[in-house]
């Protein structure tokens, strides 16, 4: 993962894609990056920096149970718990059916837009782009966008590509 950072460098800074939101039925641009200038330490509610690249290889890495192109990067062990279900049967969000790992949304029950997904497949991500691993159908799926506030997008993103995949 060569092209993520906390704090991208000023050569990657101005690749970055500006975010939008839709405000009074206007799309205009948000207030700018989440870190501001000359912050010092990364924040766990904003996440990294990264590209499609990058994030694909990290959850191909987390589909293969920590290892990526034959390399141990995670122990399988630290996945499954990473992955597992810690919230019991708390409502932990905007969607029912979806429990937390560390740093996962866990899917306990198929429900809503998550019905075409199986249980025990999980996702993170923000407001930029998310990744998504379904271990059941060994699908990986990455999903940028510009986009604030729109957490529809990635499961109606996953459901039209698990409505592709013949089971």
């Amino acid at each position: 993962m060569e092209d993520s950072f906390f704090f991208p460098p000023a050569g990657i800074q101005r690749r970055k894609t500006s975010r939008y939101i839709l405000r009074d039925g206007t799309l205009s641009k948000s207030n700018g990056d989440l870190y501001p200038e000359g912050a010092r330490y990364a924040s766990p509610a904003f996440g990294i920096n990264s590209t499609a690249p990058d994030m694909a290889a990290f959850c191909q890495m987390m589909l293969n149970g920590g290892t990526y192109h034959g390399v141990r990067i995670l122990s399988r062990s630290s996945v499954e718990i990473m992955t597992a279900v810690h919230t019991g049967d708390l409502q932990t969000g905007y969607l029912a059916g979806i429990g937390w790992g560390l740093g996962w949304r866990v899917v306990r029950e198929p429900l809503g837009t998550l019905s075409v997904a199986s249980i025990g497949s999980f996702r993170m991500g923000s407001g930029r782009g998310f990744g998504r691993i379904d271990p059941a159908k060994d699908l990986v799926g990455v999903l940028l966008f510009q986009g604030a506030g729109a957490v529809e997008v990635p499961d109606t993103f996953m459901a039209m590509a698990a409505g592709v995949i013949i089971d």
